[in-house]
């Protein structure tokens, strides 16, 4: 017969503290309701299986087009399933996989083969080989190929992060995906490597506790550090501890142990001890602070400024610096006290020119003083 009803047949009831597990049975209408097999291996077709907490409130709830209860180990073993589960009535996951299993000790509903969840607080869409949900803990554990997904209304604000596990408290919004995690956005254009990330969807926040490298192809930057977080509602990087970023264009190199990059802005706030040099223009500097604008290609830094150039064995002090790197032209102002090795030559003024293309040097100023030892 084409038309079903549910029968409400009590198939196995296992009590718990204040709640229980019921498994509902769908039948053809026309069919008498049959005694439930009681032996190990028993099996049933369309099946519904609900769990509720003490309150009556639903916990889970799973359909399956096969279940096999095994009494031993007090484990059913589901085909093709689809699942719901709660926390205080509200619906938290949506869950499909081609196997699964409830095991009534632990308290462990697995979905295996093809898996796919979705958060719902947040339109989180979760794909696995492998998933584990604990109502009790409110925890999901998922392994193997792992994907998550945040879905936008803006296509061009797409998040996508990919690895080997992840441990997830969807009532909290709180996903941490491990092992060769990389995640990657179109707008702007990021890709952010670790071996662990954790995303809060509430608080728009990607943190690493450990090494972290960031690319983004627009502004040719690339950051390695100990540790980072990133807003992706505003787009801003913040790193700490040995931070090194590349410039791979121009080959140019900072190191430093704070910074702030505001990727719609293309500023790099670097707000803590800094040195930048050029590998191949043989120069660099350091400073207190400073800033990079990466629209414009320039680096300004302030306080103790200090420039070496390797080639004319030149050291340079002042109290700031602006490097336009598409002019190779580096700007020092303040205090400026240059001095050279090689001629025993030293000139102070309150200005001074680095020509990179050119290799030369020039002070200026009202007050130039030039010294030579012989």
């Amino acid at each position: 017969m084409k038309n079903s009803v549910r029968l409400g047949l009590l198939a196995i009831l296992v009590l718990g503290v204040g709640g229980g597990i019921i498994w509902w049975l769908q039948m053809p209408s026309t069919t008498p309701v049959p005694e439930l097999p009681q032996a190990a291996g028993s099996s049933l077709s369309k099946i519904t299986l609900t769990e509720v907490d003490k309150n009556g409130k639903l916990l889970w709830s799973i359909t399956a087009d096969r279940a096999e209860y095994t009494e031993n180990n007090r484990r059913a073993l589901l085909t093709k399933i689809k699942g719901k589960f709660f926390k205080e009535g509200a619906e938290l996951i949506d869950v499909t996989g081609a196997t699964g299993s409830i095991n009534q000790v632990t308290k462990e509903i697995t979905v295996e083969g093809k898996v796919v969840a979705i958060a719902k607080k947040d339109n989180i869409n979760l794909k696995s080989d492998r998933m584990v949900w604990q109502s009790e803990q409110g925890l999901l554990t998922s392994t193997g190929n792992v994907r998550l997904e945040k879905d936008s209304d803006q296509p061009d604000r797409k998040i996508v992060m990919v690895g080997k596990t992840v441990t997830a408290y969807p009532s909290r919004n709180q996903f941490t995906i491990a092992q060769n995690v990389v995640a990657t956005a179109i707008n702007p254009p990021l890709q952010i490597k670790s071996e662990k990330l954790t995303w809060n969807t509430t608080q728009n926040l990607v943190t690493s506790p450990q090494a972290i490298a960031i690319t983004q192809s627009k502004d040719q930057l690339t950051l390695n550090s100990n540790q980072g977080e990133w807003n992706t509602k505003s787009n801003q990087v913040s790193l700490k501890g040995n931070i090194l970023g590349r410039i791979p264009e121009s080959g140019i190199q900072l190191e430093t142990s704070n910074l702030l990059w505001d990727i719609p802005k293309q500023i790099v706030a670097l707000d803590s001890a800094v040195k930048v040099f050029s590998p191949t223009k043989q120069v660099a500097i350091t400073a207190n602070a400073g800033q990079a604008n990466l629209a414009t290609q320039t680096i300004r830094l302030n306080g103790q400024v200090r420039a070496d150039a390797v080639l004319r064995q030149a050291k340079i002090n002042a109290d700031q610096v602006e490097w336009i790197i598409p002019a190779q032209t580096i700007s020092l102002e303040g205090n400026i006290n240059y001095a050279q090795a090689e001629r025993n030559l030293q000139v102070s003024g309150t200005k001074a020119m680095i020509n990179l293309a050119a290799q030369t040097i020039k002070v200026t100023g009202n007050d130039v003083i030039t010294r030579i030892t012989p």
